[in-house]
């Protein structure tokens, strides 16, 4: 499920919000390349009908899906297709990340200015996401380190 929820929000957030580490870059037709922190190709997003993201690895192998649903939840299932978690866009700008078995993992709160905080199950900061007035987000891991752009 980290791998899941890495390449969906772009970084490592996983839903133990284990810390950012992806680089991301669109690519025409809806594609995402990802890329680590020292600028390696680590997978692809690709977003089809219906909401549902389809999530490939480096070697260009399935590592799982994310499917949009009504009301604002995200349901994430691994390369076998079980059920591995969920986000659910609550109001304010908080998303709210859940593990398989339903247990709250982390939130990612919008902020102003562009900025997305993300903090883990106890609630301590784990990184931000900021998007800049052209679109471009740059990840931070909690000590403020750049670990990604897309």
């Amino acid at each position: 499920m980290r791998r899941i929820a890495s390449l969906a929000f772009g970084i490592s957030v996983g839903l133990a919000l284990a810390g950012p580490a992806a680089l991301a870059q669109k690519e025409a037709g809806g594609t995402t390349t990802y890329r680590d922190g020292a600028g390696r190709f680590s997978g692809t997003e690709q977003r089809g009908p219906g909401g549902t993201t389809t999530y490939r690895d480096s070697a260009g192998r399935f590592s799982g899906t994310a499917e949009r649903g009504a009301g604002g939840t995200t349901t994430y299932r691994d390369s076998a297709g079980r059920f591995s978690g969920t986000a659910e866009r609550g109001a304010g700008g908080t998303t709210t990340f859940r593990d398989a078995a339903g247990r709250f993992s982390g939130t990612a709160e919008r902020g102003p200015g562009g900025v997305t905080t993300f903090r883990d199950a106890a609630g301590r900061f784990s990184g931000t996401e900021t998007r800049d007035s052209t679109g471009r987000v740059t990840i931070r891991d909690a000590a403020g380190r750049i670990t990604g752009t897309r």
